[in-house]
């Protein structure tokens, strides 16, 4: 194994996965718009876009994603500590990642803690916390120096909502402040239990209702400032919401049903997540020009039925799974993108050392199935002293795609 100083151009077959240097020297200027702007050594090919099924690198040599999923940059149902937010990523994390051979880290980001501590905001002006700033482009840049990918992937349990306790979490989302009839914006209050937190999710998802407008317009305001700041980052991708569904038995994200019986009007719903992730398409493209990747997650989606295509160009289709029943269940969700002639990437499965749901021998299937489909993967997920552990850093370096070498 070559340790992440040593990173080369790396072959698989006649692909060429990562083509840039360690050695390279990585220039970051601030533009007065606050836009950040890179440039490895004077040329990046780690511009990608999409051609049928296939991510494709800037000289339309194919890419694929073996990576890991981060912890969130301040960690997963996790509290702050004396005014600050607990840090669990950090550039020497990406090249500690690297150094095992992945390519690409999936960091995950909610509205919660790039905000947290400060001032409300309005609909269209936010108050960062300055930290969410300066650490996440520590990780953009490390991702850049040492040659992998970073997806910035909006993410908030299905369990976590809002920062409300009880029923709606403590750990991710959006901030409290959003929905306890704190902000002038948004004065509707829901009930600290289950009804609760399902009734939100449906008018966030209820895009022909107004009652949540200015928190979708929130939602938006925040990719808007970060594809702003990332608009000229080779090596960054967005994922725009993490498993929009509450359920993983069906389509609920409009109406209440029970989590035996799904809706009898997904129908309706999944037009409304249609339209929605269309229309924030319109609006990244809007700001990057087309320029980068998105990730249009569909976990949770557990039909065919259930899995509309965004039409637009550069979509890669994710989905998740950690059951036993592999590999015909990867191969199905691989299927949903393959029928829009779209890519497809498995990023999440495993958590072997959470205990959820998959053993050791079933996320190594799930990487050989996978490969098999000649799709990535992303592994649950990185934290420094607990996760992967010893053997599964193993089982990850044993199951990258063949001949694939760093």
């Amino acid at each position: 194994m070559v340790t992440a100083s040593l990173l080369l151009g790396v072959v698989f077959s006649n692909y060429v996965l990562i083509r840039a240097n360690a050695s390279q020297s990585l220039s970051t200027a601030i533009s007065t718009s606050g836009a950040v702007q890179y440039q490895i050594g004077g040329k990046s090919s780690m511009w990608l876009h999409t051609q049928g099924t296939h991510i494709l690198d800037a000289d339309n040599q194919e890419v694929i994603w073996d990576g890991i999923n981060s912890r969130s940059l301040f960690g997963y149902w996790t509290y702050a500590q004396n005014g600050k937010l607990e840090e669990f990523l950090h550039a020497n994390d990406i090249q500690i990642i690297r150094s095992h051979g992945l390519n690409f880290v999936r960091v995950w980001v909610s509205l919660s803690q790039a905000v947290f501590n400060q001032p409300m905001g309005t609909p269209t002006k936010l108050n960062y916390y300055p930290r969410f700033w300066t650490l996440l482009d520590e990780i953009v840049n490390a991702s850049a120096k040492y040659g992998g990918w970073i997806s910035i992937d909006y993410h908030l349990s299905d369990y976590v909502w809002a920062n409300l306790g009880g029923a709606w979490g403590d750990g991710s989302g959006f901030p409290k402040w959003m929905y306890d009839g704190s902000w002038s914006y948004f004065n509707k209050i829901y009930t600290n239990d289950l009804a609760g937190r399902t009734a939100a999710i449906r008018d966030f998802w209820n895009i022909n209702d107004s009652t949540a407008a200015n928190v979708r317009l929130a939602f938006q305001t925040f990719w808007k400032d970060i594809i702003t700041r990332y608009k000229n980052a080779p090596n960054v991708v967005f994922s725009i919401f993490n498993e929009p569904m509450e359920t993983w038995d069906g389509p609920n994200m409009y109406s209440v049903p029970s989590y035996s019986t799904p809706s009898q009007d997904w129908q309706k719903q999944i037009t409304m997540f249609q339209t929605f992730m269309e229309n924030m398409v319109d609006t990244i493209r809007a700001i990057d020009a087309g320029k980068h990747v998105i990730i249009i997650n569909q976990g949770a989606f557990p039909s065919h039925d259930w899995n509309p295509q965004i039409r637009k160009p550069n979509i890669v289709v994710e989905d998740h799974y950690y059951l036993s029943d592999l590999p015909n269940h990867i191969e199905y969700f691989a299927q949903n993108a393959f029928r829009y002639d779209q890519p497809f990437e498995l990023g999440e499965f495993g958590g072997v050392e959470q205990g959820w749901l998959q053993t050791e021998s079933q996320a190594i299937l799930s990487m050989q199935t996978c490969n098999r489909l000649g799709v990535g993967w992303v592994y649950l997920w990185y934290d420094p002293g607990v996760a992967p552990s010893t053997q599964i850093w193993t089982d990850i370096e044993n199951n990258l795609l063949p001949n694939l070498r760093y």
